[in-house]
């Protein structure tokens, strides 16, 4: 038996648990001891029983670094979490170190945890990366940019990238790690699990790319009860402190479908407000394959979990992304045909404009199903299966002990 640490560093939703808990049971399930290190721990009880595994606190970037601009790439992403001077990303490094020591995995799997994965060039363990495009950037150098569709100035790209691996490599100095010569090492693992189809990657550029497929969960949750008024279901996932929340939920009370909304953290206030004979709001998250057969298109904020399960039910969506890896995913299910982006500040009239398309335009319905069809075959289930089972054919063949310093 092999202890595996399981590590989130960054990032919102249940997207990343709701991934890695499969993962973790898997693993469990062939005799090893999974450990969970989360950025929210109040996640895992949405979604698990309690205490089913040992869960701690991920070390994470609490301050806030000013005078950045909107980041161009992930290199200046990473410099809003520490990376932007070394005495403030050795505190993180250190504190990382300190969990693995006291955990002492023989394998470490990183969904979207860059300062973690820096922390290990300096620990003794195998490495796999576990997540989507966005959380495994391809191994350029510069990073590509986040907004692929406009242009970007490359040496603002690679200035960034220098910087953020000087960071980098005067911390790993201090640890006596081995240093990067290229930024991109820092994501260079054992394997490279990307959780996302080729036609989703959030960096189309990538060459090559082992394509697993999204991982979701699709079961666990209430199930739906839907409002008896309205001719068509529309799902809703949003958070109450969207700065769009308001409007979008009343453009939905208005819209003449019946709408089920999990709402994370909603006040009573805000959902008795939102609610009536159209409109059902739940704090708790609904059976996602429930959902996924009865809804007849969706709303999301374009997480990849919610946004790739409502596609592979061959379901239309809305879009509204707030952060870059949202937009990127956006912009890849509307190149499909299968989605409608909106901005945060869309008007009333925009949103109007967009469900009556959502509900009542054919190609998108069409295009999400061709979608569906051409993987019908897919199973996040087998994908985890695949996975689990490739990393414990690696701890076979690297067992505790015998594991050499990552490089």
């Amino acid at each position: 038996m092999s202890r595996v640490l399981l590590v989130w560093e960054l990032g919102l939703g249940l997207g990343h648990v709701a991934r890695m808990l499969p993962l973790a049971r898997a693993l469990r399930s062939r005799g090893h001891q999974p450990v969970l290190a989360l950025r929210d721990l109040a996640a895992v009880h949405a979604l698990a029983p309690a205490r089913e595994f040992a869960s701690v606190q991920s070390p994470v970037w609490l301050h806030e670094v000013g005078g950045l601009p909107p980041p161009s790439n992930l290199a200046e992403s990473l410099l809003r979490f520490g990376f932007h001077e070394p005495a403030a990303l050795e505190a993180i490094v250190a504190g990382w170190l300190s969990m693995f020591e006291l955990v002492d995995p023989a394998l470490i799997v990183f969904d979207h945890a860059p300062t973690a994965l820096l922390a290990s060039k300096a620990f003794p363990a195998r490495r796999a990366l576990f997540g989507d495009g966005f959380c495994c950037p391809p191994a350029t150098d510069p990073w590509p940019p986040y907004r692929w569709w406009e242009s970007v100035p490359h040496a603002r790209l690679k200035e960034a990238c220098a910087h953020v691996a000087r960071t980098a490599n005067r911390v790993l100095d201090r640890f006596k790690a081995p240093e990067l010569s290229t930024l991109s090492e820092l994501y260079r693992a054992d394997r490279n699990f990307l959780l996302t189809f080729q036609e989703l990657d959030h960096y189309p550029m990538r060459a090559g790319g082992e394509y697993c497929g999204p991982i979701y969960a699709d079961s666990g949750g209430v199930a739906p009860q839907w409002p008896l008024a309205g001719s068509q279901r529309l799902f809703a996932y949003l958070l109450p402190n969207a700065t769009f929340f308001d409007s979008v939920m009343s453009a939905l009370n208005r819209c003449g479908a019946a709408v089920l909304a999990y709402v994370p953290g909603i006040s009573q206030r805000a959902k008795r407000a939102h609610s009536g004979a159209t409109t059902s709001i739940s704090e708790q998250p609904y059976d996602m394959r429930a959902i996924q057969e009865q809804c007849d298109g969706a709303v999301t904020q374009a997480g990849m979990g919610t946004a790739s399960a409502i596609l592979m039910a061959g379901k239309p969506q809305i879009m509204v992304p707030g952060f870059s890896e949202r937009l990127m995913l956006s912009k890849r299910i509307e190149a499909q045909g299968a989605g409608i982006v909106l901005a945060p500040d869309a008007s009333s009239a925009a949103w109007q404009r967009a469900l009556k398309r959502l509900l009542g335009e054919p190609a998108l319905r069409d295009n999400a199903a061709k979608f569906a069809q051409r993987y019908a075959c897919f199973d996040p289930h087998c994908v985890i299966d695949r996975i689990a089972g490739d990393l414990h054919a690696m701890l076979q063949a690297h067992p505790p002990g015998a594991a050499t310093m990552a490089q």
